[in-house]
C-alpha cells in the first residue's frame, strides 16, 4: 500500500492527496485505467480503519445564517456546511437502522450546475437529479488512488442492489480537470466501475460554479495546468429533499455504501434521533 502524504496549504486552496501524487502526469493514468480499478478493488479489504488525516483545508464562513439554495456562490451556509468536511471522519458499523456514512449536522445546500454528460447531452443537477439517493463526486479520470477507489467500492455496491434498488440510485462523477476529461475519456473510464454512472464535464468556469455553490473553493484546471487538480475526497449523499446529509470519506469500503444506499432508498431521509 502506498504511504500517505497529507499536506496542509494555503486556505484559499485543498489539499485532497491521499497519497503521493506527484509522479502523476495530468492525462495520464499510471498503467491505465482498468488498472488503476484493480488495484483500487485489491486495496479496498486492507483499507478498512484505515485513519485519514483531514483533506480539506479551512474555509473561513462569513455572513448570517443563510439557509441553503442553490444559484448562490459560495453563500455563508454553504461555506459553513462545506467547513465540517476539514475533519475527515471514517464511517463506522453501526446498528441496523443508523446510517453508517457519517451524517452532516448541516446539509449540504444543492449544487448549482448545468454540465454536459458522456452522451453530450446536458445534465441541470436541478431539473435531472430525481432519483431517491444521488452520489455527488468531484474527480478526475489520471486520479491513481482516492477515485479509482470510490468508484470501485460504489460500483460493488451498485452491483448488490436489486434493479429496482439501483433504479433509485445515480451516481454523478464530475471531472475537476474539464479540459482533459471529455465526454468519451469519462465514458471509457467509468465503465470499468459501473454502466451507469455519470461522468459529467465542462469548461473550468462552469465546474468551479459547481463547487463555489456548495461552498468549496474553485480547484478544476485549465489546459495550461501542467499539475493535477485537486479534488474532495469524500462523496456526498442527496436525498430527495435536494440536501446533502452523509458523506462517505475515502476508504469507505463497498459494505458500507450497500448498506447506507439500502436504508436511504427504503426509508428516506429522516434526522437521527
Amino acid at each position: 500500500m502506498s504511504s500517505s502524504s497529507h499536506t496542509r496549504v494555503d486556505p484559499t486552496t485543498v489539499a485532497f492527496w491521499s497519497v503521493d501524487e506527484s509522479h502523476v502526469r495530468r492525462g495520464d493514468p499510471p498503467g491505465g485505467t482498468r488498472l488503476a480499478a484493480e488495484i483500487a478493488r485489491s486495496r479496498l479489504s486492507v483499507w478498512r480503519g484505515l485513519l485519514v488525516v483531514a483533506l480539506l483545508t479551512a474555509v473561513s464562513a462569513c455572513g448570517g445564517a443563510a439557509a441553503p439554495h442553490a444559484g448562490v456562490a459560495r453563500t455563508g451556509y454553504a461555506q459553513r456546511a462545506a467547513a465540517q468536511l476539514e475533519t475527515e471522519v471514517l464511517p463506522k458499523r453501526g446498528a441496523p437502522d443508523e446510517v453508517w456514512g457519517r451524517v452532516l449536522d448541516l446539509p449540504m445546500p444543492t449544487p448549482d450546475f448545468d454540465l454536459t454528460a458522456a452522451d453530450r447531452s446536458s445534465y441541470d443537477f436541478a431539473r435531472d437529479a430525481e432519483a431517491l439517493v444521488t452520489l455527488v463526486y468531484f474527480g478526475y479520470t489520471s486520479c491513481p488512488d482516492v477515485c479509482p477507489t470510490h468508484m470501485a467500492a460504489i460500483g460493488r455496491a451498485l452491483d448488490q442492489l436489486t434493479p429496482v434498488q439501483r433504479g433509485h440510485v445515480d451516481v454523478l462523477f464530475v471531472s475537476v480537470d474539464p479540459t482533459v476529461d471529455t465526454p468519451e475519456r469519462l465514458r471509457s473510464y467509468l465503465d470499468n466501475f459501473a454502466p451507469d454512472i455519470t461522468g459529467l464535464t465542462g469548461t473550468p468556469e462552469q465546474v468551479n460554479r459547481a463547487l463555489q455553490s456548495i461552498g468549496l473553493p474553485p480547484t478544476a484546471i485549465d489546459a495550461d495546468v501542467d499539475e493535477p487538480p485537486r479534488h474532495p475526497s469524500s462523496v456526498l449523499g442527496y436525498t430527495a429533499d435536494g440536501s446533502a446529509h452523509v458523506a462517505w470519506s475515502f476508504g469507505t469500503t463497498p459494505d458500507i455504501y450497500l448498506h447506507d444506499l439500502r436504508l436511504l432508498i427504503d426509508n428516506g431521509w429522516s434526522e437521527p434521533t
